[in-house]
């Protein structure tokens, strides 16, 4: 039987409370796949009657029919087994199986509306260095959640590359991103071979050049193009069609490996703008603290967008990476102005190019809030209106009136983001 899994990367933790609430939501909504006299996968709802998983873990209707779903399969903190739920499946009810994308949508006999879901999404912005998180169960075993502790290494048309750490019974788990949305089901890993795409590697690897996920967006083309009809119930956009290219089953059948090329440019395009961009200087802070200030005037609106700055970047991770990823997802930049954000260079050379060409191309709107005296107007920002009186930035206030000026903005960055979302 051929090799599935590989341990191909060492874990990196660390995340905010946000993300570890939304971790639990949908963490009910992952289980086992039990197969029987077959062994085990992973899959996960993506409708309250409706499970998706790997082909290979459930390739015909007749091992559907012998199969279940075991959510709720974990450990509770003292070591004893949490209370399993198992619901068989029922394929008359729906079924759907690929074995070129290796993937199968398969009903349930019981719909679980007490559950989240983690919906199929046409998000096609995934983009190398991006961390991803991984909710499988390893071995058969307990549910695993592999917090960020992997990235995406390489993109293709169908076929996303990670170097998230899987094993045999993670097949058919979800692949979600840093904002935890559903980019791909894990599948397999990939094996080294002499031709055809796929990123250089650590020969530290051996046989495997990394991980492997169907891409969600493929699973959604083809859903589209053969089932309509719950390509309707589960309530999403349609994605233009694409020509795919079949790529490598996962049990080691017949057929040659084929991975689609690198997508091009225009495939391949920009991530999606969901995220408020601070940028600031720690020696402009001091103890008025204006950035951690401002994060407390924008938590009302925390449900609408996320607000990012290198606070974010967990010890170990690779810093530069992470900012430029959230270059790129910025739809409005805070510049958090002072002598030390001026005098930067690494602001001058790696924030503010990016920030300003998307202003001038594709809309991005830029804020800047002058927190200490400084030489604004005399810089080549200064074209950029500030949100307030460069002669009377916010250490020159009170502390009362400072708060209502970041009060103040902060409902000018949601009015701002919400701007551009309705262009």
């Amino acid at each position: 039987m051929a090799i599935l899994e590989k341990v191909l990367a060492a874990p990196r933790v660390g995340v905010q409370p946000w993300f570890v609430k939304r971790v639990l939501e949908l963490s009910r909504c992952v289980g086992r796949v039990s197969v029987a006299g077959r062994g085990f996968g992973t899959g996960f709802l993506i409708a309250p009657r409706i499970v998706l998983t790997c082909y290979h873990v459930l390739p015909d209707v007749e091992t559907a029919n012998g199969s279940s779903f075991d959510l709720d399969y974990q450990r509770d903190e003292d070591g004893t087994f949490h209370r399993v739920t198992t619901v068989k499946l029922n394929p008359e009810m729906c079924f759907l199986a690929d074995r070129a994308l290796d993937f199968a949508v398969v009903g349930l006999e019981a719909e679980l509306n007490d559950r989240a879901v983690i919906p199929l999404s046409g998000n096609s912005n995934t983009i190398p260095g991006e961390r991803v998180t991984l909710f499988h169960h390893p071995q058969g075993g307990p549910l695993q959640l592999s917090l960020q502790e992997g990235a995406i290494v390489a993109v293709y048309q169908d076929v996303l590359h990670h170097d998230a750490n899987t094993q045999p019974g993670s097949a058919g788990a979800p692949l979600l991103d840093q904002n935890l949305r559903l980019i791909g089901i894990h599948h397999a890993s990939v094996p080294r071979t002499s031709e055809g795409p796929g990123p250089e590697r650590s020969q530290a690897h051996g046989m495997f050049v990394a991980n492997e996920a169907i891409r969600a967006t493929a699973i959604l083309a083809m859903l589209g193009e053969r089932k309509p009809e719950l390509f309707a119930d589960l309530n999403v956009a349609r994605q233009p069609k694409s020509s795919r290219s079949p790529v490598r089953p996962a049990t080691g059948q017949s057929e040659p490996p084929s991975i689609a090329a690198p997508e091009t440019a225009e495939a391949n395009a920009s991530p999606v703008r969901d995220s408020v961009f601070i940028s600031y200087a720690r020696a402009d802070q001091g103890k008025r603290k204006w950035r951690e200030r401002l994060r407390t005037f924008l938590s009302p609106f925390g449900a609408e967008f996320d607000v990012w700055d290198d606070s974010r970047i967990e010890t170990g991770a690779e810093w530069k990476t992470e900012i430029d990823i959230a270059l790129k997802r910025a739809r409005v930049a805070v510049l958090l102005v002072g002598p030390s954000f001026l005098a930067s260079e690494f602001i001058a050379s790696n924030e503010l190019p990016p920030l300003l060409k998307a202003a001038a191309a594709e809309g991005v709107i830029v804020l800047p809030l002058i927190t200490n005296h400084c030489s604004y107007e005399r810089t080549e920002l200064g074209k950029y209106q500030a949100f307030n009186d460069p002669k009377k930035p916010l250490e020159a206030l009170e502390g009362p009136e400072q708060n209502r000026w970041l009060q103040r903005f902060a409902e000018r960055i949601d009015d701002a983001f919400h701007q551009i979302g309705e262009r």
